[in-house]
């Protein structure tokens, strides 16, 4: 059974249930009494200090002279998806780990996860921000893993680091645009994200902005919670996460107002003859250019895949 169905199950009730006889920790799954879903971990050892994160309240009690019980209880209800991954790897890591003390185990595990859940930023992205994000991980979700594999194509996505490209791996480059349905160009906001001595990719993401919520529309929360489900391995969904919150990004409510239905994608190849600009254009005293490019004059170069 799905972890996210172990906890709903006790819902109704605000109950909890144990998730394996056979688990060398005794880990119950369920709903807290004021009905927020939550793990609670009985364990040998005694209290220390554990801190939460806006979206998680953490609760470590006393039992008994030498075991505690661990609570984490979810607050955020917008968080639920990681809160399901966070369960599942302490269920699991914890099934084979070797370790003198679980108490000290789960705890620093914790904390690798508490940044996942806690809010970096005061300012939500703008909605210009938004559709170039959504763009980004359309990409990863439906080109990079599929070509490259999960892990490759999460560390070259260099966006969030201000790379000068957006993908950069093995001999090529991808360069994510995303534009509003009608729209004749595309913005290029410095000299480094087309220049290349290697062949590479210009990617153009056509999206029509829509009031509707219907099946099929793009919406950012929804987008980052698929990939989340992808990463499924804590390394990846810790990198991934990292990345989402250099790029300023966290899971605020406002964005699902942000609906958009995909029209089309379409890929360039930056090559020779391609019109672009290029650091060796520059004459001195020069030190930064952004430009337009007409998409209707860069026909003759669109990869068919």
């Amino acid at each position: 059974m799905l972890i996210m169905d172990k906890i709903e199950n006790e819902k109704l009730t605000r109950t909890y249930r144990r998730v394996d006889e056979d688990h060398p920790v005794d880990i119950y799954l369920g709903y807290s009494e004021d009905n927020f879903p939550s793990m609670s971990i009985y364990l040998e050892g005694r209290p220390v200090k554990v801190n939460s994160s806006s979206a998680i309240e953490v609760e470590l009690r006393k039992k008994n002279e030498t075991s505690v019980n661990l609570t984490f209880k979810l607050l955020d209800k917008d968080k639920l998806t990681i809160f399901y991954k966070f369960c599942e790897d302490i269920i699991e890591s914890t099934r084979n780990a070797k370790c003198s003390s679980y108490l000290a185990y789960i705890i620093a595990r914790w904390n690798k996860w508490r940044s996942m859940f806690k809010r970096q930023n005061t300012e939500l992205l703008t909605e210009n921000q938004v559709v170039g994000l959504i763009g980004e991980l359309l990409f990863l979700r439906d080109y990079m893993i599929i070509t490259y594999g999960k892990k490759d194509a999460l560390i070259s996505w260099g966006g969030p680091s201000k790379s000068h490209k957006d993908y950069e791996i093995k001999d090529t480059w991808y360069e994510i645009k995303t534009v509003r349905q009608g729209a004749s160009k595309v913005k290029i906001s410095s000299i480094e994200q087309l220049d290349s001595n290697l062949e590479g990719n210009l990617v153009v993401y056509t999206l029509e902005a829509t009031n509707e919520n219907v099946e099929g529309c793009i919406r950012l929360n929804s987008l980052v919670n698929e990939l989340l489900i992808i990463f499924e391995e804590f390394e990846m969904m810790s990198l991934f996460q990292s990345k989402l919150i250099e790029v300023g990004y966290s899971c605020e409510e406002e964005y699902d107002n942000y609906n958009y239905r995909f029209i089309n994608r379409t890929i360039y190849t930056v090559k020779e003859g391609f019109p672009r600009i290029s650091l060796s254009d520059l004459i001195e005293g020069v030190v930064g250019v952004s430009y337009d490019i007409s998409l209707e004059n860069i026909n003759k170069f669109i990869r068919v895949i």
